[in-house]
């Protein structure tokens, strides 16, 4: 099972999926955490 949470900031989407993955033992993937190990850092144009 694949639960999704989405909202606006400040919404408390990150406290509920933590009790979300505590009450079901999942693993819990934070999208944003992801996206920032994923980005390079920006090199200089010239």
């Amino acid at each position: 099972m694949i639960i999704g949470v989405t909202g606006i900031s400040g919404t408390g989407k990150s406290t509920v999926s933590k009790i979300i993955s505590e009450i079901r033992n999942a693993k819990l993937i934070d999208a944003d955490d992801t996206c920032r190990k994923m980005q390079v850092p920006r090199k200089s144009l010239f």
